[in-house]
């Protein structure tokens, strides 16, 4: 087997142009995405078009699962955002109620979990809250955090990635200690180095992030073998600095299952290996157990048992937070 890699830049234009022009190579038996869901969501008529699996190991949009389309050709190893939202909600509000602020990307992943924050509240029976945007890419967030704050926010739910969470950390380290809140965030910030993007000021906030793995809690052969190819690559020096854990995890174990699918297959035909995937039977992977990772009717890997959440320490490490 071999791993050809394409750099869409997070541009959902030029994701397209990859996938096509992936999709073209003979032999190819499958293509897997990235992390951010606006780049893979114009891949979905593709994927189907084209007949090519589309493994998601990362983007957590609702819709790149709930497109309609039968056979379905996308398989995810993830979190999904009617997951999350829930999750980063019930932890807000945990030790009592609170006037909740959401602090949300203008692009696919914010509608994304916009949508399911709404349906969360409504179900619990939760006041709106208050709702601000912020450009992808943004270089200062402090004017929609400050609408937050104005309207009496007391705890504010962040769906960010490393970038952008960066800034707002920044901005608030500058802040006075009154106009900073306690923060519950998606785990796009751990998609890079948001510690040393971030700062000494990350240390003066209360902030958590949901995760499904740590490398720090994994037991076992596998965990202990990745570690091991980690460090002789120079990635990481043992388990507290692997930068995206839950992303490398995720794409290990999604990788060993489409190979699984290919062995089970007998054939690089991409069909075969799509009907293959829904009849895996158990797998031990890093991540974890699955006893069926994929049905012909559900193409999520995971489920909200898999959540926890997570702080960084004074070292920088990121810990599992005690429930």
């Amino acid at each position: 087997m071999q791993l050809e890699k394409r750099d869409n830049r997070s541009m959902p234009a030029r994701a397209e142009a990859n996938f096509r022009e992936l999709a073209a190579q003979p032999g190819l038996i499958a293509i897997m995405g990235g992390k951010f869901s606006t780049a893979a969501l114009p891949c979905i008529p593709l994927a189907h078009d084209l007949g090519v699996p589309l493994l998601l190991p990362w983007s957590s949009a609702d819709s790149l699962i709930d497109h309609g389309r039968s056979p379905s050709w996308t398989f995810r190893l993830s979190l999904r955002d009617s997951w999350v939202a829930p999750a980063l909600i019930d932890r807000a509000v945990a030790a009592g109620p609170k006037r909740l602020g959401f602090l949300l990307p203008a692009n696919a992943w914010g509608r994304s979990n916009d949508a399911a924050i709404r349906q969360h509240l409504n179900r619990r029976g939760l006041p709106p809250g208050t709702t601000a945007w912020y450009p992808f890419g943004a270089e200062s967030m402090i004017d929609a955090w400050s609408t937050l704050v104005a309207a009496g926010a007391e705890v504010v739910v962040l769906v960010a990635n490393e970038g952008e969470g960066a800034v707002l950390v920044r901005e608030l380290a500058k802040a006075p200690a009154s106009a900073r809140r306690p923060l519950v965030c998606h785990w796009g910030l751990t998609g890079g180095d948001f510690v040393r993007l971030a700062g000494p000021g990350l240390h003066l906030l209360d902030l958590q992030v949901i995760q499904t793995f740590s490398f720090l809690d994994a037991r076992g052969s596998t965990a202990e073998r990745v570690l091991e190819i980690l460090q002789a690559q120079g990635a990481a020096a043992d388990g507290h600095d692997v930068l995206g854990p839950v992303g490398l995890a995720q794409a290990y174990d999604l990788t060993h299952l489409v190979l699984r699918a290919t062995a089970k297959a007998g054939t690089t035909e991409r069909t075969a290996i799509r009907t293959a995937l829904e009849h895996l039977g158990p797998y031990d992977g890093l991540v974890g157990r699955l006893e069926e990772p994929f049905t012909a009717d559900r193409h999520e890997a995971l489920d909200p048992s898999r959540i926890f959440f997570c702080q960084w320490d004074a070292a920088g490490v990121l810990r599992r937070v005690v429930p």
